[in-house]
């Protein structure tokens, strides 16, 4: 029988190989990132992942300029593609090309492929350790994560085609239950709290404007001998960390700035006066009601 080549041969090709792949992401990224911000769009951040990578950009301001952008990240993976050392690493770049060129249709197609790949990884994977090589459970949990991943890129995708053209002031829920951040966490959950039939609420301050959200539930585990002494704005997540929109932007623009630093619900601000507010059930609502008219809450 043919003696294999020593395992750090194995290990060091293996690592190698990697970085090339990562290399070639960075590349086919960046040259998207790149010429969008040499035709003037703004470039929020890069994100890579199991199949290929995802740049967060604003809105191209002309057709000609979308689609010079929209070139330019395809193009890049049949030229890495094309000068990669190895075999498999050229072919990963060529369907990578083949992903990125209509961005939602390529983010669908992408999800479905790498769920596909993820599931069979998986399934290869405990087959394997079936087989009594303990090496298949970690090539079953990179499958899972890469199915894991692809769904959720799929999800986002689809959401993005249901949302197209709906603004904020479509989805938002009005008027707007809130309560003042300055009483205490016992008063707050005796007198506003037990009549609001909200889990989040909108604080504001003595000016009347938004002061931070408190959620009921951190409310209801401060400990009764600290409920006088604490003021509901001591436990609720501060202004600053909030997101804020108007009314007229788009929606999916707003979901899309989620990962910068705030997170759900959505204050919607007309001017300076609290005017709506957004949470996970007015977007699934939104979503369902732009897919079919006919849907109801």
């Amino acid at each position: 029988m043919r003696r294999g080549l020593a395992p750090v041969v194995y290990a060091v090709a293996g690592v190698g190989g990697a970085l090339l792949l990562l290399v070639s992401l960075v590349v086919h990224e960046a040259a998207y990132a790149l010429m969008a911000r040499r035709a003037g769009v703004s470039v929020r951040d890069l994100t890579l992942w199991a199949l290929g990578g995802l740049t967060r950009m604003d809105r191209p301001a002309t057709a000609r300029t979308a689609f010079a952008v929209a070139v330019s990240e395809p193009l890049t993976s049949p030229l890495v593609g094309g000068v990669g050392l190895l075999g498999w690493l050229g072919s990963t770049n060529l369907l990578l090309g083949v992903f990125n060129g209509h961005p939602e249709r390529a983010q669908r197609a992408a999800g479905r492929s790498g769920q596909v790949v993820g599931m069979t990884l998986a399934a290869v994977g405990w087959l394997v350790f079936l087989r009594g090589m303990t090496g298949g459970l970690w090539l079953m949990l990179i499958g899972l994560f890469v199915a894991g991943t692809a769904a959720a890129e799929r999800r986002w995708a689809e959401l993005v085609t249901a949302l197209r053209g709906v603004r904020v002031g479509q989805a938002m829920t009005t008027p707007v239950i809130t309560g003042p951040d300055w009483l205490t966490v016992g008063r707050f959950l005796s007198e506003v709290a037990a009549h609001a039939g909200h889990s989040v609420l909108p604080l504001l301050d003595f000016d009347g404007q938004p002061s931070g959200l408190v959620q009921l539930r951190r409310l209801a585990a401060v400990p009764p001998g600290q409920r006088e002494r604490l003021r509901a704005r001591d436990v609720a997540t501060p202004q600053s960390r909030c997101t804020f929109a108007a009314p007229d932007e788009l929606l999916i623009s707003v979901l899309e700035r989620l990962g910068t630093g705030g997170g759900l619900p959505i204050l919607v601000m007309d001017d300076a006066r609290l005017d709506g507010i957004i949470t996970a059930h007015d977007i699934d609502r939104s979503r369902r009601l732009h897919r079919d008219p006919s849907a109801r809450k």
